[in-house]
């Protein structure tokens, strides 16, 4: 299974109107917005992020605008790995090859300026993006700007080694780490993982881990089982799904297999629809 990647025609649901809107930046017209019309020169748009949003953004851009819009596009990675999905490469499903997309195409098939750096900081009086390549610094111009650099991890306060306790939040190395870790899983083991204080990137990503982890130590018949420590009262993301009944992962089924347990601050329970939740609470987090 290969991620979807935003480089290729591989939908057309979207129509030029609507993707503008979308951006933020149509005007009038029903086909291009304003800054497109003849009487101005190409407009200089740079896109920061190469990511799904981000390099849509700039591919529709650049195919839309039909060369009345110059694109960049600054990415700091040579490539993109993806984290939709990601949490399949920690169970063994996918591998890293199939979470990672190039970015070949966007220049030589729809001529967008592809700059490996980081941006730094952005002028919005001189429209200006300062960006750091590793020939040195550059400043690119720009007309409109998009910001889509994606996602981070915050370092935890105190003497936290990401190393021993990868999070893998986003994905790359931690990712490898994360599931060579789990591949060492023991019979009887415990998967232990700590959902933040919402707001947070991908609601879902910290309770679709903790699913597809219970269900790969039951695959493997290890017996053991998944402790998720909540920061927050409830769950903050599709809490049906998550918290529908499902056995194989049910502290109250009779299989021997493993359980995904949850607790949170308030020792969260569940709603009575959802007496054999997936992700059911054990004791409030301290």
């Amino acid at each position: 299974m290969k991620t979807p990647s935003p480089f290729t025609d591989t939908t057309t649901a979207l129509d030029r109107r609507k993707f503008f809107q979308i951006l933020g930046l149509a005007g009038a017209s029903l086909t291009l917005p304003r800054f497109l019309s003849a009487a101005t020169p190409a407009a200089r748009v740079v896109v920061v992020g190469a990511g799904f949003g981000g390099a849509t953004a700039a591919k529709y851009l650049s195919l839309w605008g039909k060369g009345k819009v110059q694109v960049t596009l600054v990415e700091a990675n040579p490539q993109h790995l993806s984290c939709i999905l990601s949490n399949l490469v920690v169970t063994g499903a996918l591998g890293m090859a199939d979470i990672t997309i190039g970015l070949e195409a966007l220049p030589s098939k729809y001529g967008i300026t592809l700059v490996t750096g980081r941006a730094m900081s952005v002028n919005p009086v001189a429209r200006t993006l300062d960006v750091s390549t590793a020939s040195g610094s550059t400043s690119l111009p720009y007309d409109h700007l998009i910001l889509a650099p994606g996602i981070d991890f915050i370092t935890p306060a105190g003497d936290y080694n990401a190393e021993l306790t990868p999070h893998a939040w986003v994905a790359g190395p931690q990712t490898t780490l994360l599931r060579n870790q789990l591949a060492g899983l023991k019979k009887k083991g415990v998967f232990l993982m700590n959902i933040p204080k919402a707001p947070y990137r991908c609601p879902p990503g910290p309770y679709e881990r903790a699913c597809v982890v219970a269900d790969y130590i039951k695959r493997k018949r290890l017996g053991g089982k998944v402790i998720v420590c909540d920061a927050n009262p409830g769950i903050t993301a599709e809490p049906v799904n998550f918290g529908s009944t499902s056995p194989a992962f049910s502290p109250t089924s009779s299989s021997p297999e493993p359980s995904a347990w949850r607790t949170s601050p308030s020792g969260w329970k569940p709603s009575p629809r959802n007496t054999e939740s997936p992700l059911s609470p054990v004791a409030p987090c301290p």
